[in-house]
């Protein structure tokens, strides 16, 4: 599959519950980074971390309210994933 036609596929999904939302089906293979892959439809989904990821590779960095406005990641997830170390802070913004 080309990544054109895997990024047709991309779902955003702004309430991650280990479902896939185009078939609903419970069986999703952990990728990497965030990203989960439905294994019977081939639909990725991303979790919070993932739709942050994704939106500073392609916009740069932001503040915590430009990612929640773009991803709809609570504050709270996003301040979680800087305390565990997963996202990083400069400047008042994330890299």
């Amino acid at each position: 599959m080309s990544i054109n036609q895997q990024m047709q596929k991309l779902i955003r999904d702004q309430d991650f519950n280990n479902k896939c939302k185009s078939c609903g089906s419970s069986d999703l293979k952990y990728e990497g980074l965030g990203e989960y892959k439905c294994r019977k439809c081939g639909i990725i989904t991303l979790n919070s971390y993932g739709k942050i990821r994704e939106y500073i590779g392609v916009n740069g960095i932001a503040t915590p309210y430009e990612i929640m406005a773009a991803t709809g990641v609570s504050r709270n997830e996003i301040n979680n994933l800087i305390d565990k170390g997963d996202l990083k802070m400069v400047g008042g913004r994330i890299a």
